[in-house]
């Protein structure tokens, strides 16, 4: 980084100091891509550990759902039964 250095001092770059400042620049951007690809896979990862929670949530609330919805039947039923029999001895 002597461009910069020459530039903050008041210096004049030479073609040196431009293909070094070429040449980090290329470097950044290839570890600048590196680290893209990273963060994607990164991401893509939780992504798909999120969507297999989620899938093993909605199973869960299904499953919870119908054992509510039976329960409910049985309580309607075991409710209707006994005051059948409640109202056929009065």
């Amino acid at each position: 980084m002597k461009f910069v250095r020459s530039a903050l001092e008041g210096g004049v770059a030479t073609r040196a100091d431009i293909g070094e400042v070429r040449h980090d620049m290329e470097l950044l951007n290839g570890r600048m891509d590196g680290l893209s690809k990273e963060l994607r896979g990164e991401m893509e990862s939780l992504a798909n550990e999120l969507r297999g929670e989620m899938s093993a949530l909605r199973e869960r609330m299904r499953s919870d759902m119908e054992k509510l919805q039976l329960r409910m039947t049985v309580l309607i039923l075991g409710t209707s039964g006994a005051l059948g029999v409640f109202l056929k001895f009065f």
